[in-house]
């Protein structure tokens, strides 16, 4: 009596769907860590431009804290003066929609020069000059003095500005010169940037 051989036969690997529920969660994690990147990067670039911005400020602070209390007729201008005595009123200006500086003082200063190597030489504009005709630049620093309450101290305002489309506002609207909203107010922020840091200091004529 003959017996025919039982064959066995297995079936190994996944099924089409098995294959792709495990692509799709492949997808799910790469996209995930995907947004995990690009969030880190825009944050630690955001970060370099906040650190950019303090130094900036911290260092035209400086050099306001050094020069004399009647800065009135120190070459090549004057720097700690209230120029249309708008005194605590004028704490707050910045630039207007057309570009003109409506702060005391102001500073542009671009991180790279026109042929891309080393750091621009700030640039000063006084009151009145157009923002616009400065070139390009990456911050802004206006500031304002005001000495109207205590002929014997001037208490200075520096604002620093820069633009970081990443980011949304965080633009005091004291600091806003008209009531812009929509896509005026957008355009405002595009131009003359959507992101600032404030510094006081309080003089005395000692």
């Amino acid at each position: 009596m003959s017996h025919s051989p039982t064959i066995v036969s297995a079936s190994g690997g996944f099924t089409l769907v098995e294959a792709l529920i495990a692509v799709a969660v492949l997808m799910i994690g790469v996209l995930v860590l995907e947004k995990n990147v690009i969030s880190s990067l825009t944050n630690n670039a955001a970060s370099r431009r906040s650190a950019v911005a303090t130094s900036f400020a911290s260092s035209q602070l400086e050099h306001l804290q050094a020069r004399p209390f009647d800065d009135a007729a120190t070459a090549p201008f004057p720097q700690l003066n209230d120029v249309n005595n708008d005194g605590i009123n004028g704490l707050n200006n910045t630039v207007a929609v057309n570009g003109d500086v409506l702060a005391d003082h102001a500073m542009v200063w671009n991180s790279q020069d026109q042929s891309g190597g080393r750091n621009a030489i700030p640039r000063y504009l006084a009151q009145g000059e157009n923002l616009t005709d400065a070139g390009p630049w990456d911050f802004v620093l206006f500031w304002n003095i005001d000495n109207s309450g205590d002929r014997q101290k001037k208490e200075i305002r520096l604002i620093c500005r820069w633009r970081d489309a990443g980011r949304g506002s965080n633009i005091d609207q004291t600091r806003i010169p008209a009531k812009l909203e929509g896509g005026s107010l957008r355009e405002y922020l595009a131009r003359f940037g959507n992101q600032e840091l404030v510094l006081r200091y309080v003089k005395a004529d000692i």
